[in-house]
C-alpha cells in the first residue's frame, strides 16, 4: 500500500495535475454540483477510496513547506491538489486562497530580484486572480457557507479594488447561516467605497429596518448620520 500512495504521490505532484485538470476531478457528491464535478469526485474517491484524507493532508504539508521556501508554483499545485483530494475541508480553500492572493503576491510586487516594476505588478495580479479563482471554486461545494464568500468579498476589496464585486459577496454570505451581523455592514461599506453614496444611504435604512439587536442599530444608526452628514464620500477615503 506503502509503494501504491507513493506513485499516487509522484503521479499528482508531476504529471498528475494536468490528469486531473483534463477530466474536471472534484466535488462532495451533492445535487448541486455540476455534473463534471460529481464524476471528479466518484473518481477520485474510486481510485483513492480512505486514502483521500491522506493524500490531501500531506499535499498540505508541502504547502507549508512552499510557503516558506517562497516556490509558488509549487505551492499553488499542492494546494490544488489538497483542494481536489477533500473539497470538503473548508480551510483549504480559505487558507488557500490566502497563500495566493495575499502571501505569494505581495512576495512578487516586493520581489528585489526582479528589476522590473511592471513584471512584478504582472506578478501580484497573477497570484491575487488564482486566489480569486481558488475561492470561486469553493463556492461551488460550499454554495450557502458564509465563510468562503467572506473570503472572497474580502479578496475584491483588499486585493482587486472591485468594490461592487465585494459588496456581492458581502451581501450573499450575510444571508446565510451563521454569518456574523457585521457581515452585512461590510456589504454597506463596500458600497460607499464603489462611490455611490445614495445607494449606500438606502442599503443602512433597509438594513436598519431589519435589524434587531439594540448594539447592531447603535452601529446602523451612527453610519446613516455620518452619511446624511456627509454628501460628498470620498469612496477611497477609509472608513472609520
Amino acid at each position: 500500500m506503502k509503494i501504491i500512495i507513493c506513485l499516487l504521490m509522484l503521479i499528482l505532484g508531476a504529471g498528475g495535475k494536468r490528469f486531473f485538470e483534463e477530466i474536471q476531478p472534484q466535488p462532495e457528491l451533492n445535487a448541486y454540483l455540476p455534473l463534471g464535478k460529481r464524476f471528479e469526485q466518484q473518481f477520485i474517491r474510486g481510485v483513492l477510496g480512505g486514502w483521500r484524507p491522506v493524500v490531501a493532508d500531506i499535499a498540505w504539508l508541502r504547502v507549508t513547506t512552499s510557503w516558506e521556501s517562497r516556490q509558488w508554483n509549487r505551492l499553488y499545485e499542492n494546494i490544488r491538489i489538497a483542494t481536489r483530494m477533500q473539497p470538503e475541508s473548508l480551510i483549504f480553500w480559505d487558507m488557500g486562497a490566502w497563500h495566493l492572493a495575499w502571501n505569494a503576491s505581495l512576495a512578487e510586487r516586493n520581489n528585489r530580484l526582479e528589476s522590473r516594476m511592471e513584471v512584478r505588478k504582472e506578478q501580484e495580479l497573477y497570484w491575487v486572480e488564482q486566489g480569486k479563482n481558488l475561492l470561486e471554486e469553493g463556492t461551488i461545494y460550499h454554495p450557502t457557507h458564509y465563510k468562503l464568500w467572506l473570503q472572497l468579498g474580502l479578496l475584491h476589496q483588499e486585493r482587486r479594488h472591485d468594490y461592487r464585486a465585494a459588496y456581492e459577496c458581502f451581501l450573499k454570505s450575510s444571508q446565510f447561516d451563521g454569518a456574523p451581523s457585521y457581515v452585512a455592514r461590510m456589504a454597506g461599506y463596500a458600497l460607499e467605497k464603489q462611490g455611490d453614496p445614495e445607494a449606500a444611504l438606502n442599503y443602512w435604512e433597509k438594513l436598519l429596518e431589519k435589524s434587531s439587536h439594540l448594539s447592531d442599530r447603535s452601529l446602523i444608526e451612527k453610519r446613516l448620520l455620518k452619511l446624511k452628514k456627509d454628501s460628498s464620500l470620498d469612496p477611497l477615503k477609509p472608513l472609520p
